[in-house]
């Protein structure tokens, strides 16, 4: 039976270990990116630490020799190594290319970088066609209940049988409140309030003023409240613009910068001829619920399930979920919805070889035929292309309803 509590361990098993350590075996450079304090660093110097050597640009003396100079710097410097944080040394990814074709030997380069924009420009520019790269994201469930290495893949999932284990929506809204980022997971009692608000302070001075995108912070930091009022919901940047009141160009380009730098991800409409006229807007949901309880202000358990947020954050913690499980297994995600003119819609639908895993997300425990009639429905119109149809809720049975099978959130998110 599996104990719901956030675990306190020294090393949290990171799904993405294994597959990090297979492809450091067949490329000579591995670039590790993801969002600030999402434990990259940690993971590298858990798996390679005793076999590479460790340079962090986030050292204002190691920053400064290696950009004065970035070929002498190189020149000093005996692989295997890891990199840490290239992203304010990009002028380092030249030489490195240079130093592989000297001298192509797997996993000789570990590199990390938490800004996607700059350091994907650069990769694309200098090592094409040399290097890996992998997304680690802040924890996923399975992670944070200590099951991040037997954690399947999304396709497996839908596979595994699962047993009872009753838990409650007072412990699903700790695990919402708190989010997954590792530092928090391995406090205690961790400080929210003071933690988020460092950990946003941060992001703004360090990774958001590095990217010319953005002008004004203050402004910015209004933009991504705006947002976590809007997680789960289609994205609407005309409204965004107007309640902020700038232009439709800068929301379009924060957003892209939020994209970027991992805190959001934008969820897609899946485009199949179903007779209907379907929306063609992303929804916009975050990667960590914390962070959107910190932005709405909600401090406490009773907040979070009582508050006006609370489907909507439970849906992003499931949406959240399913693209750290693509992530973590080094796969591309691929997560999709479907949502009609009509109000016809399904959460998410999840490619299965040729076919698609439908999905609904209810915060809800008393389950209905209402609560399944939009998955009936898609079942219907897909045809012999719905490998399944599933409901993630609140529900404590796994028994099918109406044809739909129930997956209580628990059970699903610790696979």
């Amino acid at each position: 039976m599996l104990d719901f509590r956030l675990y306190n361990l020294v090393m949290i098993e990171r799904t993405l270990a294994a597959i990090l350590k297979r492809t450091a075996r067949s490329f000579p450079t591995v670039i590790l990116t993801g969002p600030r304090q999402s434990g990259k660093t940690t993971l590298v110097k858990h798996l390679f630490g005793k076999t590479h050597r460790y340079f962090s640009m986030d050292l204002a003396a190691t920053r400064m020799q290696a950009a004065t100079d970035p070929q002498l710097f190189m020149e000093s410097i005996k692989t295997p190594v890891i990199i840490d944080e290239i992203q304010y040394v990009p002028e380092l990814l030249p030489v490195i290319k240079l130093r592989i074709d000297q001298r192509r030997v797997a996993g000789d380069w570990i590199i990390t970088g938490s800004q996607a924009f700059p350091l994907m420009r650069g990769v694309t520019e200098s090592l094409a066609g040399r290097v890996a790269i992998l997304n680690l994201l802040p924890l996923s469930v399975a992670e944070i209940v200590g099951q991040g290495a037997s954690s399947a893949t999304v396709t497996k999932i839908f596979e595994k049988t699962f047993d009872g284990n009753g838990q409650t929506a007072r412990q699903l809204a700790k695990i919402i409140l708190t989010g997954s980022f590792p530092e928090l997971i391995l406090q205690s009692r961790p400080q929210l309030e003071l933690w988020y608000g460092s950990y946003l302070t941060t992001y703004l001075e360090r990774d958001v003023r590095a990217l010319e995108q953005v002008g004004d912070l203050r402004q910015y930091e209004q933009f991504i409240q705006v947002c976590a009022a809007r997680t789960g919901q289609l994205l609407d940047l005309t409204d965004i613009a107007t309640n902020l009141g700038v232009s439709l160009t800068t929301v379009k380009r924060w957003v892209s910068v939020l994209e970027a730098s991992h805190q959001i991800l934008l969820v897609y409409p899946y485009y199949q001829n179903l007779g209907k006229r379907l929306v063609k807007r992303p929804k916009l949901y975050f990667t960590d619920t914390g962070l959107v309880c910190h932005l709405l202000r909600l401090t406490t358990v009773d907040q979070v399930i009582n508050g006006l947020h609370w489907g909507a954050l439970f849906e992003t913690l499931v949406v959240a979920d399913f693209y750290k499980r693509y992530l973590h297994h080094g796969q591309r995600a691929e997560l999709n919805f479907i949502r009609t003119y009509d109000n016809f819609e399904v959460d998410l639908a999840l490619p299965s070889g040729a076919g698609l895993n439908l999905v609904e997300i209810k915060a809800a425990a008393n389950l209905t035929l209402k609560h399944t009639q939009n998955l009936t429905q898609a079942v219907k119109d897909f045809g012999d292309k719905v490998e399944g149809a599933y409901l993630i809720s609140l529900g404590e049975t796994t028994l099918a309803v109406a044809g739909v099978k129930n997956l209580p959130w628990y059970q699903f998110l610790s696979g």
